[in-house]
């Protein structure tokens, strides 16, 4: 295998080699482009095909996993968005970025018509010295009734502005 792996960029998870339970390393062959994926999808998807299907980074970064799963309609996400959002958009959440780990189904943020990006969960060791994260965990623990919710807590889906100035969470229990 390669030493240095193409990583395609996801701007609304742009930690998806960190996080476990998204990519991995592999050897193997893209099932979309057949060619060396170096990097295996190991989350879920959603979707009528019955099989089983790990497509590389650059199929799900350019939503052409529907050639493999012979099925247009397949989404990365349990999830439905906080407000509408213009089709392109939507789809490049749903389809074109990789899903992670959450316990149900959630909420995923939109300010001013824009999704937000995905960047951690509550219990995370960053989170400890970053105030905005904090305080976005505390505020959507406040609207569950919750006066003191903070970190560390693996219930906080954390999400930011592309441009990292404004947080948001969503509580995720299990």
């Amino acid at each position: 295998m390669s030493s240095e792996l193409k990583q395609p960029h996801f701007r609304f998870l742009p930690r998806a080699y960190e996080l476990d339970g998204v990519f991995e390393k592999t050897d193997a062959t893209c099932p979309v482009y057949q060619t060396a994926a170096g990097w295996r999808y190991v989350g879920s998807i959603y979707s009528n095909f019955r099989g089983e299907i790990q497509p590389g980074a650059q199929s799900i970064l350019d939503r052409k996993l529907g050639r493999a799963l012979g099925d247009d309609d397949y989404t990365l996400h349990d999830a439905e968005f906080s407000d509408a959002l213009n089709a392109d958009l939507e789809a490049e959440i749903l389809q074109g970025t990789p899903g992670f780990p959450t316990y149900n189904p959630f909420t995923w943020p939109v300010r001013d018509d824009f999704p937000l990006a995905f960047i951690g969960y509550g219990d995370e060791a960053w989170v400890k010295d970053d105030k905005k994260a904090r305080a976005a965990i505390a505020a959507a623990g406040q609207t569950l009734g919750e006066e003191d919710w903070d970190y560390p807590t693996s219930y906080a889906l954390i999400f930011r502005t592309l441009d990292g100035e404004t947080y948001a969470a969503e509580i995720d229990l299990d």
